[in-house]
């Protein structure tokens, strides 16, 4: 998949597993609501299975972010 936006500071696990960056993209979560305008939400890859999750998001909504910025 091809971001739409830029994504920053990428933070690799300890055990390689997985990365946390933040990214103003809004196709990275299908049915993503942005309620940050263009500053980066905080999402985490499983880089096994390629799973994308917004971290910032708002309670119970997984992929409406929320009012916060990276």
């Amino acid at each position: 998949m091809s971001s739409n936006g830029q994504s920053e500071n990428p933070v690799l696990s300890a055990d390689g597993s997985a990365v946390v960056f933040g990214s103003s993209a809004t196709n990275l979560v299908p049915g993503f609501v942005n309620r940050n305008g263009t500053n980066a939400d905080l999402y985490h890859v499983d880089l096994a299975s390629g799973a994308i999750t917004l971290l910032g998001h708002a309670s119970g909504q997984p992929s409406v972010g929320s009012n916060s910025e990276v």
